[in-house]
C-alpha cells in the first residue's frame, strides 16, 4: 500500500499544547516571605520567564516494585533560581509528595492548590506487569502531559513559584526527600470520595450566612462549570472513541477493498480499486491522528478544569472552615459571658469562679478578634487566586483550541491532498 508523503508530519507533534501559553511570572507581586501573601520590590526590566518540560518517560526496574521517571526541564531567568536551566528526574510519587507540600503549607491561607493527575492503580499495575522496558504507552503520555501541566499552573502562581518546595523539586538533582504519607494520600479518587461526603454532611450541619454576595456568585459559577465541565468531559471523550472507530473501520475498507483488487479481474478497476485501497489507508491514519489530537488537547483540558474546579472548592471550604471557627469562638464567648453575669447575679454562687471566667473570657475575645482577621485576610485572598484561575483558564483554552484546530486543519489538507491524487486513478478507468 503507498505511504503518506512525509509521514513525519502526519502525526501530531508531543502533546504538550500548555507550552503555547506564555508562562511569564512578575515577580514584582509575588511574594518573598513565602508565608506572606503580598509583597513589594522594584519593577524589573524585562518579564521574568520559565519554562518547564516533561520529558521521556522511562520504566525503571521490573514486576511490581517497577516505577516511572520522568525527565523535567526548566529554563528561566528568575534570579531565585540557582541555575537558568536545569535538568532533574522525577516519579510519579514525588509529584504527589510536592502537591501534599503545598497543600498543607498554603490552602489555609487561601491559595488554590493545582491537583496532580490522579493515581491510576489498573494503568500503573498493567505498566508494571509488562515485559518492556519503554514506557511510551497511552497512560504513560496521558499523565506526563498532566504532569506537565500540574507543573506549570505551579510555576505560573505568583506565590507557589517562590516556594523552597518547588525550587527544590526542579533544582535538586538526585531524589527528594521522602514526604511521609505519600503512597496514603496519592490515592485521589478515595480522598475525592472522602470528600465529597464530607462536604456534604458539613452543608447538612452547617449553614454558612454568606456576607459577601461575591462568593455567592462564585459558588454558583463553580456549580455551573462543574456541571457544564462533566458534560463536556464525558461527550469529548465519546468522540475520541467514536473517532477511533471511524479509523479503525476506515482501515477495516482499506483491507476490503485490498482484496477486492487482488480478485478484479478488469485491470483498470482493479488498478483503481487498490488504489483506492491506499488512500482509504492513509485516510484512516489521518483519523488516527484526529483522534489523538481530541484526546490530547479536548479531552485533557477538559480533564483540566475539572480539576481546577474541585481545587477551587477545596480552598472555598477553607473559608467556610474559618467562619464556623469563629462563629464556635463566639458562642463559646457569649455562654462564658451569660455565665459570668449568672454568677454575679446570684448571691449562692460560688465567686471564686470569676477570675478564672475573666481570663477566659479574654482569651476568647482574643481569638474572635484573631478568627476575624483570618476570616477577612482568607477572603481578600481567594478573590484574588479566583482572578488568577479564570485568567489562567482563558488562556488554557485559547492554547487547546489552536492546537487542536492547526492539527485538525493539516490533517483535512492532507486527507484533500490524497483525495486529489487518487481522482486521476478513477479517471484512468476504461
Amino acid at each position: 500500500m503507498m505511504v503518506p508523503e512525509d509521514d513525519s508530519e502526519a502525526t501530531i507533534q508531543q502533546p504538550d499544547f500548555l507550552s503555547r501559553v506564555k508562562t511569564s511570572v512578575d515577580v514584582s507581586e509575588s511574594v518573598t516571605d513565602s508565608r506572606t501573601l503580598s509583597g513589594s520590590q522594584l519593577p524589573l526590566s524585562e518579564p521574568n520567564l520559565i519554562t518547564v518540560k516533561v520529558l521521556n518517560p522511562e520504566k525503571v526496574g521490573d514486576g511490581m516494585s517497577s516505577y516511572v521517571v520522568y525527565t523535567i526541564k526548566t529554563t528561566t531567568n528568575i534570579p531565585s533560581f540557582k541555575h537558568s536551566n536545569m535538568c532533574v528526574q522525577r516519579r510519579f510519587s514525588d509529584f504527589i509528595g510536592l502537591y501534599e507540600r503545598l497543600k498543607s503549607k498554603y490552602l489555609h491561607e487561601g491559595v488554590i492548590i493545582p491537583y496532580p493527575p490522579e493515581k491510576n492503580v489498573i494503568g500503573t499495575t498493567k505498566l508494571r506487569l509488562s515485559r518492556s522496558s519503554s514506557a511510551d504507552t497511552e497512560f504513560i503520555e496521558k499523565r506526563r502531559v498532566s504532569l506537565e501541566c500540574f507543573l506549570h499552573r505551579i510555576t505560573n502562581h505568583p506565590v507557589l513559584m517562590n516556594d523552597a518546595y518547588v525550587h527544590e523539586f526542579l533544582e535538586l538533582e538526585g531524589e527528594l526527600p521522602r514526604h511521609t504519607g505519600v503512597q496514603v494520600l496519592s490515592g485521589a479518587t478515595a480522598k475525592k470520595l472522602l470528600r465529597n461526603v464530607g462536604e456534604a454532611v458539613g452543608k447538612l450541619t452547617f449553614k454558612m450566612d454568606e456576607v459577601d454576595e461575591y462568593f455567592d456568585f462564585k459558588d454558583e459559577e463553580l456549580e455551573n462549570w462543574d456541571i457544564q465541565g462533566s458534560r463536556l468531559y464525558s461527550n469529548l471523550s465519546s468522540l475520541v472513541v467514536d473517532q477511533n472507530d471511524l479509523a479503525n473501520s476506515t482501515l477495516a475498507l482499506s483491507k476490503a477493498l485490498s482484496v477486492l483488487a487482488n480478485v478484479e479481474e478488469h485491470t483498470g478497476l482493479a488498478r483503481a480499486l487498490g488504489q483506492l485501497a491506499d488512500t482509504e489507508d492513509q485516510i484512516a491514519h489521518f483519523l488516527s491522528v484526529q483522534a489523538e489530537a481530541q484526546s490530547t488537547f479536548l479531552v485533557e483540558y477538559a480533564k483540566g478544569v475539572l480539576s481546577m474546579i474541585h481545587s477551587c472548592r477545596d480552598t472555598l471550604s477553607e473559608r467556610v472552615r474559618v467562619f464556623r471557627m469563629r462563629r464556635d469562638y463566639e458562642s463559646t464567648l457569649r455562654g462564658k459571658r451569660e455565665q459570668k453575669v449568672r454568677i454575679e447575679m446570684s448571691p449562692k454562687a460560688d465567686r471564686g469562679k470569676i477570675p478564672t471566667l475573666e481570663r477566659e473570657i479574654g482569651e476568647l475575645t482574643h481569638r474572635v478578634e484573631e478568627s476575624e482577621e483570618e476570616f477577612e485576610k482568607i477572603s481578600a485572598t481567594i478573590k484574588k487566586e479566583l482572578e488568577l484561575v479564570d485568567e489562567a483558564r482563558f488562556e488554557e483554552f485559547k492554547a487547546a483550541v489552536i492546537s487542536y484546530l492547526t492539527t485538525t486543519l493539516q490533517m483535512h489538507e492532507k486527507t484533500l491532498k490524497v483525495w486529489e491524487a487518487f481522482i486521476g486513478h478513477a479517471k484512468a478507468i476504461e
